[in-house]
């Protein structure tokens, strides 16, 4: 393709994609197969009537519930009535209260004269359509628009639309943007400075980009499913956001979680990674379209550090490209994704391949690539604490299996540097953990009976499964279970792999021997993962059995089946046979097996309840099992008590509470001559402080079912502000985190340094010889015009 045919065809598209801008608003059509009827007469030809007698007026019809955020809607509907005593009006939770919907705009005016619409082919004759303009004034759950029948005359109503009155959302905008980022690094592979190195870079980002596109198409539509952890997950973006708009940084309290209680999650769920999507939330993109584009995003990060570490550890392109599809559509990859949901083991997998390349180079290998390993786990640390559990114990295994390459006093010293830098790395969040695993929280609420929290060993074989929800329990059959298995192709794979090892074909004694050992450790995890191992023994040992109830689900361990299979898979395929083309064509037919045993699944998923349509919000925080709170904490207890403040005495008088972003604030009076306690809307966790409007400290504790408790002092009168303040140990050890990125990011600099010097000298040199060329192509001018003028 021409470089200006690539260009204009990009314009054109990005010009195409520009005109959604106008559909980045909420809207949703409810025909009459979604709109609940009561006492209903006749249905047919898109209306349902209800004919008047002395008894039947009700709300006749009732759309599903909405979750309308503030802002200006229009509600349109389609009706014929014979009579203007019909209305419209809008109900719900808090309803009453935040909808704005003026009286005159909510009857239904007749029209038509006679009382006979039992003919419903004739009432489209009559049908019009009126549109309600109503006002939120605040986010608002549950909304539904109802349409009363007053039990006189005759009432017939189609179909209705709720749509936001202008643009509500950033979605469009904010994906021209990256759009436009793609086909800027695409053009630059493409036509800058075209060789033969960029064009092989720009073929394998467009099959990455294919596969991600294959396994992401779940993705593409106006609404995102419901899955096992999503609720928590988005509750934890939502959190940030707000975490961040109220000048928290790093985020340790999500404090607008259950109904701004606040829960601190931050501090014991790493999130890092979830700042990318807060961020797209405060950029005005709606709750479905930032999960769908984080999806999309994990899907290709995926997909590149799977091909990238694959491939520096065969040097071989096409076997990194084998195994970037083996684990992409690895079978228990895509549970996590769209059966779980759960987000932060789903990212952790992601980084899984470069902590296996990273470990390979520091242990066996090039020992001054320890940063890889650095960057590997920092990045598995920062997604999931489990996933990271179960990758130290392994690096451990492998550390002891590679023990005596440790004499060598640089590679030990490399480990030691390893090791320190990412504890100083991750300090910011290490710190804060291990002092709040400290405190009373609930922590026991994670353990689980992990004997029986597993899969029976013909599960790992399953491949055409549906996106069933159920969590697999040994004792019970397997009716509409999650589809944990390994998956066909990495199966194939794998026995491809024992093939080549047999006939010999892999030449690289030493590449062989770390490819079986490998192999083994993968069908290791997965009989760790089946009932077959001896759990029940391993919960009554002292310290680890406590330790592994924690570690929850052992078919956890599939995904490093599914990680340790894959590499000695894409292996197998790819020699297997011999030949350049039949290496392509067996390329294709894994991406094709992998992608048509996925796509069951997928649309099967696709088929799931909807969790959020886009331009609606989050109604229902979650907080799981409430593990994060402090133990004895009643979470709906919490919900009933609401945002009031409560005092120890009636003679303690509060006369105004405000709630902003960064802080509460009570105007309180003590007219006791005793020390009393106000108790606040806020989930305690150390780090609340109190001070009055003269900057005096006040006491701050534990309160009834562990809400934040203010000690007042006798005879106090004014105002009391009431904050989270991150701990000075904590911030000290952020900055110590920021100043080892900062000296790790500048460690790559000796290499580029390395790299400009050469390029420099290498210019400075062909400058040199060109001057040194004009200098006596000059000479021999000078020499040749003087001998012109001496003849």
């Amino acid at each position: 393709m021409k470089k200006r045919i690539y260009i204009i065809s990009c314009i054109l598209f990005l010009l195409l994609l520009a005109t959604n801008i106008v559909n980045d608003k909420y809207s949703r059509e409810f025909l009459l197969q979604n709109i609940t009827f009561n006492n209903q007469t006749a249905c047919a030809n898109g209306l349902s009537s209800i004919v008047g007698t002395s008894q039947n007026s009700c709300a006749f019809a009732l759309t599903p519930n909405m979750n309308l955020p503030k802002g200006d809607y229009i509600v349109s509907i389609q009706y014929v009535t014979n009579t203007n005593d019909n209305t419209i009006t809008i109900g719900g939770k808090d309803a009453d209260e935040n909808v704005q919907l003026e009286d005159a705009d909510s009857i239904l005016q007749s029209t038509m004269d006679t009382d006979d619409i039992s003919d419903l082919d004739k009432a489209n004759e009559f049908m019009v359509t009126k549109l309600v303009p109503i006002s939120i004034v605040a986010d608002t759950t549950r909304v539904n628009v109802q349409v009363n029948f007053s039990g006189n005359g005759v009432l017939a109503v189609g179909k209705i639309n709720v749509e936001s009155a202008g643009i509500s959302c950033t979605d469009t905008s904010v994906i021209l943007v990256f759009l436009t980022i793609k086909f800027l690094l695409i053009g630059r592979m493409a036509f800058y400075k075209p060789n033969e190195k960029k064009q092989k870079q720009l073929i394998i980002f467009l099959i990455l980009a294919g596969i991600t596109m294959i396994v992401s198409f779940p993705m593409f539509n106006n609404y995102i499913m419901s899955g096992h952890d999503i609720g928590f997950h988005a509750t934890r973006i939502e959190g940030i956001k707000n975490a961040l708009l109220s000048g928290q940084f790093p985020v340790r309290i999500h404090t607008s979680t259950e109904d701004n209680y606040g829960y601190g999650a931050a501090m014991f769920y790493p999130e890092l990674f979830l700042y990318i999507p807060a961020i797209l939330r405060l950029l005005g993109v709606s709750v479905t379209t930032t999960l769908q584009m984080f999806i999309i995003a994990i899907n290709f990060t995926t997909a590149f550090i799977m091909y990238f570490s694959v491939y520096k550890l065969s040097k071989v392109r096409s076997i990194g490209i084998l195994g970037s599809i083996l684990y992409v559509f690895a079978n228990y990859r895509l549970c996590d994704l769209y059966t779980r949901f759960a987000l932060g083991e789903l990212i952790a997998i992601a980084f899984l391949p470069l902590v296996v390349y990273g470990v390979y180079e520091l242990l066996c290998n090039d020992y001054t690539k320890w940063k890889y390993t650095v960057i590997g786990v920092s990045c598995v640390l920062q997604s999931h604490i489990i996933t990271t559990v179960y990758s130290a114990m392994l690096i451990l295994l492998v550390t002891v299996l590679c023990a005596k390459n440790l004499a060598d006093k640089k590679r030990l010293f490399a480990c030691i540097k390893a090791v320190v830098v990412t504890i100083l790395l991750n300090s910011w969040f290490i710190v804060p953990l291990l002092m709040m695993m400290r405190q009373d929280v609930n922590m026991a609420a994670l353990q689980t009976d992990i004997a029986n929290d597993t899969i029976y060993i013909n599960q790992l074989f399953w491949n055409m499964t549906a996106s069933g929800g159920n969590k697999n329990i040994i004792g019970q059959n397997m009716q509409n279970v999650m589809p944990l298995s390994i998956g066909l192709s990495i199966i194939i794979g794998t026995m491809l792999f024992g093939y080549c090892v047999v006939v010999k074909k892999l030449e690289n004694r030493k590449e062989q021997v770390g490819l079986i050992i490998m192999a083994i450790i993968g069908v290791f995890c997965a009989l760790g993962a089946t009932n077959l191992f001896p759990w029940k023994t391993v919960i009554l040992i002292p310290v680890i059995g406590s330790v592994a109830s924690m570690l929850q689900f052992p078919w956890r361990l599939l995904m490093f089946t599914m990680l340790f299979l894959s590499i000695p898979g894409a292996y197998g395929i790819y020699y297997v046979l011999e030949g350049k083309e039949m290496r392509r064509s067996l390329i294709i037919l894994t991406f094709t097996i992998s992608a048509l045993i996925s796509a069951n699944y997928m649309e099967n998923y696709c088929m799931k309840d909807v969790y959020c349509y886009k331009g609606e919000f989050i109604s229902r925080t979650s907080v799981g099992s409430g593990e994060y709170y402090y133990t004895g904490t009643k979470v709906k207890k919490l919900r009933k008590r609401g945002n009031v403040v409560t005092a120890s005495s009636n003679e303690v008088s509060i006369d105004e509470y405000i709630r902003s972003n960064k802080y509460l604030s009570v105007e309180i009076n003590n007219n006791t001559n005793e020390e009393q306690y106000i108790e606040l809307p806020l989930a305690y966790y150390p780090g609340y402080k109190a001070r009055t409007n003269t900057d005096a400290s006040l006491a701050v504790k534990k309160g009834k079912n562990n809400v934040v408790r203010v000690t007042i002092p006798s005879g106090l009168n004014g105002t009391i502000i009431i904050k989270y303040v991150e701990r000075k140990l904590w911030r000290l050890f952020d900055i110590i985190s920021t100043l080892t990125f900062i000296l790790f990011i500048l460690s790559f600099y000796d290499g580029i340094r390395d790299y400009c010097s050469h390029s420099s000298l290498t210019l400075a040199v062909k400058l040199r010889k060109k001057m040194i060329r004009q200098m006596i192509s000059a000479s021999h001018s000078e020499f040749a015009c003087r001998n012109h003028k001496l003849l």
